[in-house]
C-alpha cells in the first residue's frame, strides 16, 4: 500500500498506521515525508469507479468554499486518499448551518446526482460519474 499511496500522490510515506473510522474500509493514516498527513481507505470488494465517483463528490462539495471539505490527494479503483482532518472541537453551530446550507444551494437537485461534468467528461460524452 505503502508504494501505491506514493504513486498517486507523488510524496513519500515515513509511517503508515491502521485507524479506526473506516466503517466498510479499511483506515490508515500516513504521514509523509513533509511532516504532513493523510487518510487512506481501501477495501477488497470496491467497486470500480467508485473511489473516483466519492472523490468527485468531495471536490464538488468543496466548490463553495463555505465549508473544509477534505482535499482530495490521489485515487485509484484501490485507494483513496484525502488530507487527513484533525479531531476538533465543535466550533460555531450558526456559521457551520450558514456553510451547511450554502453546499446545498450551490449543489445537486436531488440525493445521489452526481457533480456536473467537467469540460473534459464533456467533450468525451462523460455524465461526471
Amino acid at each position: 500500500m505503502r508504494s501505491a499511496v506514493e504513486q498517486l500522490t507523488g510524496r513519500a510515506v515515513r509511517d503508515l498506521r491502521r485507524v479506526g473510522g473506516g466503517d466498510i474500509n479499511e483506515a490508515f493514516k500516513v504521514q509523509f515525508a513533509d511532516e504532513s498527513f493523510a487518510f487512506v481507505k481501501t477495501r477488497p470488494d470496491v467497486h470500480p469507479g467508485e473511489y473516483a465517483a466519492e472523490a468527485a463528490g468531495l471536490r464538488w462539495l468543496a466548490e463553495p468554499g463555505t465549508l473544509r471539505v477534505p482535499d482530495v490527494l490521489g485515487v485509484s479503483d484501490e485507494l483513496l486518499v484525502l488530507d487527513w482532518v484533525d479531531e476538533g472541537r465543535r466550533g460555531d453551530a450558526a456559521a457551520f448551518g450558514a456553510g451547511l446550507a450554502a453546499i446545498h444551494a450551490a449543489g445537486a437537485d436531488d440525493w445521489g446526482t452526481p457533480p456536473p461534468a467537467t469540460a473534459g467528461e464533456a467533450a468525451r460524452g462523460g455524465d461526471g460519474s
